[in-house]
């Protein structure tokens, strides 16, 4: 059986997340931010602790995608009996 579309969206998902939570904490929409003048925790949000603990977050599931993608290219190739070449997940 092949890596299946749920492999893949796993793997694009938690690319996207980790770019997305790397990045975001440093930007300026994180300062101006709607929801962050509404709970009042701007100097939370603001705070280097949390915007690096986000970051670190991203990094993890970069991470996780990355390792999700070595797995794939080492996964056993499999032949059939047609000749034809299986992954084994």
């Amino acid at each position: 059986m092949s890596p299946t579309w749920a492999l893949y969206s796993y793997i694009i998902c938690s690319y996207a997340a980790g770019i997305v939570l790397c990045l975001a904490p440093w930007s300026t929409l994180w300062d101006h931010n709607y929801f962050v003048e509404l709970l009042g925790i701007r100097d939370t949000i603001a705070s280097g602790w949390v915007r690096g603990a986000i970051s670190g977050l991203g990094a993890v599931n970069l991470m996780l995608a990355i390792r999700s993608i070595l797995s794939i290219s080492k996964l056993p190739a499999k032949t059939t009996d047609a000749g034809q070449h299986e992954i084994e997940v």
